[in-house]
């Protein structure tokens, strides 16, 4: 029964991160281990994560999904030693928290575009319309631009 009402929850329901112009592309989560807390509504996958949908990728050590009423997620947030890929943007933290169309990233954040590197403690990423606003808190915020030739 559970099961069952998981992978219906993961195959009806669509989030809005990375739209394509197919709105129901499919969600992909693989890792070693699920935990399901119904009375909590959240999912918690463990070790060796990776959840793609369209052009995004995220790997991390662990992945909690939280739900809404209506079995919709709210919001992700991936931990330890996350890779984040959205076409050829890719970046890198200790933590991503997805919500709605952005991705913050925190922790020793990094974000690659070609070349171009953008370094901060966070990093928040709009996927619609590619926005980056970098915060230094420990450090000050580092870019490296090479020009194109």
């Amino acid at each position: 029964m559970f099961f069952r009402f998981f992978l219906v929850v993961l195959l009806v329901f669509s989030f809005s991160y990375g739209k394509t112009k197919k709105e129901n592309v499919p969600i992909l989560v693989e890792a070693d281990k699920l935990v399901f807390n119904k009375k909590e509504n959240t999912a918690k996958y463990i070790g060796n994560v990776v959840i793609k949908k369209g052009d995004i990728t995220i790997k991390a050590g662990s992945l909690n999904i939280y739900l809404d009423k209506e079995n919709k997620i709210k919001k992700v947030i991936a931990k330890d030693k996350v890779v984040f890929e959205k076409g050829n943007v890719k970046g890198k933290a200790q933590e991503a928290v997805l919500e709605k169309d952005t991705v913050i990233l925190k922790g020793n954040a990094e974000i690659r575009q070609k070349n171009n590197v953008i370094k901060g403690d966070v990093i928040v990423y709009n996927l619609k319309t590619g926005n980056v606003e970098v915060k230094g808190k420990n450090k000050r915020v580092r870019t490296i631009i090479f020009p194109e030739q």
